[in-house]
């Protein structure tokens, strides 16, 4: 279910309604006009039929828009869900292994306005804008004991020294440009810039929300102190204080 196809069917019933009430005046009109045919079952019919048709159609447009808004809740929530236990999670828990005083360590996970500041050349520029900030930014590799595999997260730290800041651009929200070019897909001509924008925001702020539920359980006490989501400050999200 797409959000033009929900439009579509809200259209249908608008029209509909429309058609029904033209009808109705034009019988009344004919009725008036020649008293001597009796257009009141058809006039009563069509009142009838008129409110069958409003509450029908209020009632198919509540469950679809459900529908909708419970599909996109889904799929920010298995995002979210992939993203705290197959990364955020256990490089939170790696990074506590190897600090000499782990409960100091914040991770910032940077939530963006809209997909684009996740491209490849967006991340640049905000490393770029850091490094101009006298900030020294390194990717480094996290291994896990007795696994086979190994993990990237970033570290800045001032030049001229300071604390140093473990931050991650979850860009497994980049799958959302699928997800969005689907929903509006029977639009085959282009894909409208405010409705990709629209979209976008919404599922980013739904993974946020997510995001922060997935955390608050219990599994996660530990390391919950040491995860900080920031979703303001593209230049400047370490120096926030939110």
């Amino acid at each position: 279910m797409t959000d033009q196809s929900l439009d579509r069917i809200q259209s249908i019933f608008q029209w509909l309604s429309v058609a029904i009430l033209v009808a109705s005046f034009v019988f009344a009109g004919l009725w008036v006009y020649n008293t001597t045919i009796n257009l009141e079952p058809i006039l009563a019919f069509l009142g009838l039929f008129y409110s069958v048709v409003a509450l029908l159609g209020n009632w198919i447009t509540k469950q679809l828009e459900k529908r909708v808004k419970e599909e996109e809740l889904s799929i920010s929530y298995a995002l979210a869900h992939g993203y705290v236990y197959n990364y955020l999670a256990p490089v939170v828990r790696g990074l506590r292994k190897k600090l000499p005083d782990p409960s100091s360590m914040k991770f910032i996970v940077y939530i963006p306005k809209n997909l684009d500041e996740f491209r490849s050349h967006s991340i640049d520029e905000v490393i770029t804008e850091l490094s101009n900030k006298r900030y020294v930014v390194d990717t480094v590799e996290l291994l896990f004991e007795n696994e086979k595999r190994k993990m990237d997260y970033r570290t800045a730290k001032k030049a001229e020294g300071g604390a140093i800041h473990y931050f991650d651009f979850p860009t497994t929200l980049l799958t959302l440009d699928k997800v969005i070019a689907y929903k509006l897909s029977t639009n085959k001509d282009s894909l409208p810039d405010k409705e990709i924008a629209k979209l976008s925001e919404q599922y980013i702020s739904n993974f946020s929300q997510q995001l922060n539920s997935i955390l608050q359980l219990p599994e996660f006490d530990a390391i919950r102190g040491n995860i900080k989501i920031v979703s303001s400050g593209r230049f400047d999200f370490l120096e926030t204080k939110d």
